[in-house]
């Protein structure tokens, strides 16, 4: 839900657009992608036209890759930070993992490359706001 401000691309699929409620989504020309007063960047959804599915298929697929990679590393590299609390954090590559629920309610920074990898073990909800 939103209010929420996400800076860069977000995507769902298999589900259509008419999943991601409270964005406000306004459909581009050719339908490969909309925009959103609360997204800087594009937001993809399934049903929109070709190449976005393929590119959501990309996409899920590294989804699948994560967590594969997660349940192959015996230990995380960072465990519980924040105690759940994870406002105004920068979090580095690795594995994070928590045995309960997540929250922050100002921004979160993933610092690192284009090749590095962040992966968020959580076992509970995921609150913003």
């Amino acid at each position: 839900t939103t209010p929420t401000s996400v800076t860069g691309n977000i995507g769902t699929s298999p589900i259509t657009a008419t999943a991601m409620t409270g964005f406000g989504l306004i459909a581009d020309s050719s339908n490969t992608f909309s925009k959103s007063t609360f997204v800087t960047g594009n937001v993809y959804a399934a049903d929109f036209t070709s190449p976005t599915p393929s590119m959501l298929t990309v996409a899920v697929l590294d989804m699948q890759a994560a967590y594969t990679d997660a349940a192959g590393r015996p230990n995380p590299d960072y465990v519980e930070i924040g105690a759940g609390t994870i406002e105004g954090l920068t979090l580095g590559p690795g594995l994070y993992k928590w045995g309960k629920g997540v929250g922050f309610t100002s921004s979160v920074t993933f610092n690192g490359t284009s090749t590095d990898v962040w992966i968020l073990q959580i076992a509970g909800d995921v609150t913003v706001g």
